[in-house]
Parts: C-alpha cells; sequence; structure tokens
C-alpha cells in the first residue's frame, strides 16, 4: 500500500526520531524500517521537501537541538551527543548552517529575545504536504 506523502513524512520522521541519538543510525536503517530502498526514500524526500534525505534528516537534527537549547540545564556538547552527532564542530557548524547562528548565540537570543529576533521560534519551511 503507497503512503500518502503526508503519511511518508510522519512514518520517516517517527523512524530518525526514534533513533535521534544513534550517531552510526544511517539512511539505510531508515530504508530497512520503512521496507524502501535507498533511492525511493531519496526521490520521496527530495519531492516532498526539497532536501535529499540527508539533509532532511539533518535538519530534523537540528530542529531538535534548537528545542533542547531552550532547556538552559542541558550543555550544547549534551545537546549534540543527544542529536547522535559525536563532534561538537560538526554540530556547530550544522546547526549555524541551519539557523545562521551558533548555538551558543541561540542559546542566548532564546534567554534574551531581542524584539526583531525570530530564532527562539523554529518552523519547518518546506512545502505544505497534502
Amino acid at each position: 500500500m503507497l503512503l500518502t506523502d503526508k503519511e511518508f513524512i510522519i512514518e520517516f520522521n517517527q523512524a530518525v526520531y526514534n533513533s535521534i541519538q544513534q550517531s552510526n543510525y544511517s539512511l539505510i536503517s531508515i530504508c530497512n524500517e520503512l521496507h524502501l530502498s535507498r533511492s525511493q526514500v531519496h526521490r520521496r524526500i527530495k519531492s516532498i521537501t526539497g532536501l535529499s534525505a540527508t539533509h532532511y534528516i539533518r535538519r530534523i537534527r537540528m530542529q531538535y537541538a534548537a528545542h533542547l537549547l531552550t532547556n538552559h540545564e542541558i550543555k550544547i556538547v549534551e545537546i549534540s551527543a543527544i542529536v547522535g552527532i559525536k563532534s561538537v564542530q560538526n554540530f556547530s557548524k550544522y546547526f549555524k548552517c541551519e539557523f545562521g547562528i551558533s548555538p551558543s548565540q541561540y542559546k542566548c537570543q532564546v534567554s534574551y529575545p531581542t524584539n526583531n529576533s525570530n530564532t527562539s521560534t523554529v518552523f519547518f519551511d518546506s512545502k505544505e504536504i497534502h
């Protein structure tokens, strides 16, 4: 049975969230869980989100990290591990690429929001899914 785009994204996201802490959890693992080939998953994710499957997974990880940064009890190095990225340097690079600021800057802006700052609210900006 072919899933609708919305059902597919929900299942894909659930697979990512279920394994988000596992840095070695790969796209192949998700494909096996969804019973689809890598190319099928890539084509489907690309057509729905406009991103490659790998970049879409990274976006999910970074959005979850942004959410975790609002908890001031958790250190950035811990958040990096929680979202499954072993290297804090890579985590910071990916985060800055996604949000335009470092995790430290983001955490400060969430603590002390400015009037013209939207970085404390994270939205997924892909095409609308029907």
